[in-house]
């Protein structure tokens, strides 16, 4: 389920969601086709990390309407081990509040390094969609990135 963890989900969340998913694998095995597993789990997986990062928002929209606050976040850890947690925990908030569609390339391509060819197999879609969702997926993480004032300026990424 490291996928899952590249999708943003915390790790804490990570063995529930496997649970969810090879529950609901094992319920559609009628509906899976022969050589599409991988992108059938995938789909399953982003599903589910899709379905969590809604409930979230819905939470911490109740929690600034009845005036509780979300707890602060130590970014000044002096060990490399910390600034990674934190570095990961910024990412998963990011990836939290991009658009599934977007994410799922985002995290396929930045994260695993597959290619969009992969990709489009994976997620059954067109290459040039693929490049076209990077695209606006790379916009999208900087401009949630800097709305939560995260990072002044987010750079770089691999290009296609």
């Amino acid at each position: 389920m490291a996928r899952a963890r590249r999708l943003g989900l915390p790790a804490e969340e990570v063995e529930d969601v496997a649970q969810e998913v090879f529950s609901a694998a094992f319920k559609d095995l009628a509906k899976i086709v022969p050589g599409s597993l991988a992108g059938f789990l995938f789909r399953l997986t982003s599903n589910r990390v899709n379905d969590r990062f809604r409930r979230r928002r819905v939470r911490e929209a109740f929690r600034t309407w009845f005036g509780a606050s979300e707890p602060a976040i130590d970014t000044d850890g002096p060990e490399r081990a910390a600034m990674r947690r934190d570095a990961e925990r910024h990412v998963g908030r990011i990836l939290a509040r991009m658009s599934h569609k977007k994410r799922d390339v985002f995290a396929l391509f930045e994260i695993e390094g597959a290619s969009g060819e992969e990709i489009a197999a994976e997620l059954e879609i067109p290459v040039d969609t693929v490049w076209t969702r990077l695209h606006h997926a790379r916009l999208e993480f900087a401009k949630v990135a800097r709305s939560l004032d995260l990072f002044e300026e987010v750079r770089g990424g691999r290009t296609p």
